[in-house]
This record gives C-alpha cells, structure tokens and sequence, in this order.
C-alpha cells in the first residue's frame, strides 16, 4: 500500500521553517542524537554529509533545504531520523522538538497533505519516497546516474 492510499495514525512531528512537519510513525526506524556530519563537496546543500551510526555510514538530509523551508542553524539541528527500509541508509536533520502524536480520527488528509494533530496543530505530512524522489532530483535525477542508493 503506498503513502497516498494510507493515512497514518500516528504521527512523529517536528517543526521545520516555522511549518509542522511529520512521517507516519512506521516510515521511521529511529529516532538519535544528532552525530558530527563530514560535509562532502560538490554535492547539493540538501545532502548535509554523511555520518556513521553503530558503524553504518548514513546520508544525512537537511530536510529543510530539501523543501525549500527556512533552515535552523547547525546548532539547532540536535536529532536524527533515521528512515526505515528501503531507506533505511538516510536521515532527516531536525530539531531535536520531535514528537509523537495521533492525528484526529474521521479527518481524512488533503490533497495538500496536511492532517490535524491530537492537539489540534496542523501537521504536513511528508512521504518518503517523495523526499527521496526530491533528492534525487536535486542530485541531478535517476537519469544522471545519481540515484539514491544504500551504501555497499
């Protein structure tokens, strides 16, 4: 079943350029500290770098840049969230306000893709695979041999 056929039902939020951003809860494998991230030259300002968690390199993505939203300082970027499989080899730079929440039940999402939090905020959500395909892009596309893959 793809993200636009399911809403989630629980949410993990974070706020991003002012916006509420949030990833139904099982598009995440983990949620860490931010680790120090070695910036790699040439590539878009979207990719921040790479890191190593438990000795696994990962891509870390400044979600921010990536949807053209105001970007935190590098300080204020304190968590990691880490997507699950298949993409498992990237995650999202945020603050560290990440939360978890129930959407409101009998609210179907938009077209715009915003929900409504338990607490009532309202909630973009983002769907993986849209994200990747948006980096993707930003690298130069699929067709650019730059596609988002694991590390091997």
């Amino acid at each position: 079943m793809s993200f636009g056929e399911h809403l989630a039902t629980v949410v993990l939020h974070f706020d991003v350029g002012g916006e509420t951003l949030g990833l139904d809860v099982t598009a995440v494998a983990e949620v860490t500290a931010a680790t120090p991230v070695v910036r790699l030259p040439g590539v878009p300002a979207a990719v921040a770098g790479l890191t190593a968690l438990r000795a696994r390199p990962i891509t870390v993505i400044d979600v921010a840049v990536l949807l053209a939203l105001t970007p935190a300082a590098d300080s204020d970027r304190t968590a990691l969230l880490v997507l699950a499989e298949p993409w498992n080899h990237l995650a999202l730079s945020v603050a560290a306000n990440v939360g978890l929440s129930p959407l409101v039940r009998g609210r179907s999402a938009p077209a715009s893709g915003h929900a409504q939090l338990g607490d009532g905020r309202e909630v973009r959500l983002l769907d993986p695979e849209a994200l990747v395909v948006t980096l993707e892009r930003s690298l130069g596309g699929p067709g650019a041999g730059l596609e988002v893959q694991p590390w091997t």
